[in-house]
């Protein structure tokens, strides 16, 4: 939550000066137009595949006399914001409230997990790129040893090209449809049974333009992992960085209030 309120930061005849020209509420809507347009700005450039999710949970400027309050909404969006603590994927992927759980012949619970990974040289907004978790500033730990950014880059293209030669799921699929251990990468962590692009699909999906009509078939890789109540190693996630994006607006707020009020009386005065 971001509130934007210039009466306690300025000097009281300054803001007399304000609300004699009719100007505290333009002052305010520019102000926090401008903060929601940084806090966007800094989610765009800053994140990867929870961007959206993000940007998304940054609300609208809710407007009341004498301030303006930008408000975060969302689970993930205020993970992202203030960080998290690592935890047991299993309470929330198996949890109670969880709909993808089925129950297992021995009484527990499993799910199959969705992955989707993306093309070398993507941005990562879909899955990260074939290769990168590999990359020194993937994972954290490796069975194998980390492996150089070359080397990861090496591994991506080469397990695009393994994929690219699948058939796509679907009517006229045919032959192998995924990706074999042998080329599915070394192990990212000790407990991991197979590399992370192992039993890779490829599917082609058809999507239809809203405003051209046109439809256009997109390729999309993807694998599915099995989490389980039955197996208690694994699927901890390392938490979130807290990324702190608030505190950075607030520090743009206080760098643009002037130039803004200085904007709006010259305005003013010269009759604009």
């Amino acid at each position: 939550m971001i509130d934007v309120d210039i009466s306690e930061a300025l000097p009281e005849s300054l803001m007399q000066m304000l609300e004699s020209l009719d100007l505290v509420e333009a002052v305010l809507d520019d102000v926090a137009a401008s903060a929601r347009a940084k806090w966007q700005r800094l989610a765009q450039t800053e994140l990867h595949t929870t961007r959206q999710s993000y940007i998304e949970g940054i609300q609208e400027v809710e407007s009341e006399p004498g301030l303006r309050s930008i408000a975060l909404v969302g689970w993930l969006a205020n993970a992202v914001e203030n960080g998290m603590d690592s935890f047991d994927l299993r309470e929330t992927l198996l949890g109670p409230n969880a709909t993808t759980r089925r129950a297992s012949r021995s009484g527990g619970w499993y799910a199959n997990v969705p992955f989707r990974h993306g093309t070398p040289g993507s941005t990562g907004l879909a899955g990260q790129p074939m290769g990168s978790p590999y990359a020194p500033a993937g994972a954290l730990s490796r069975a194998g040893g980390p492996l150089t950014a070359d080397a990861a880059k090496a591994l991506g293209k080469a397990v695009y090209a393994a994929a690219k030669r699948l058939s796509s799921r679907g009517p006229h699929g045919k032959g192998r449809t995924t990706v074999p251990a042998s080329e599915g990468g070394p192990l990212l962590r000790p407990h991991h049974a197979t590399g992370i692009y192992t039993g890779m699909r490829h599917e082609r999906k058809p999507y239809v333009n809203p405003t051209t009509g046109k439809t256009t078939v997109q390729s999309t890789y993807g694998t599915f992992r099995r989490i389980s109540t039955e197996n208690t190693t694994g699927w901890i996630h390392p938490g979130i960085e807290p990324h702190r994006f608030v505190e950075q607006v607030a520090d743009h707020v206080g760098v643009i209030v002037p130039a803004v009020i200085n904007q709006a009386i010259q305005a003013a005065m010269s009759g604009k």
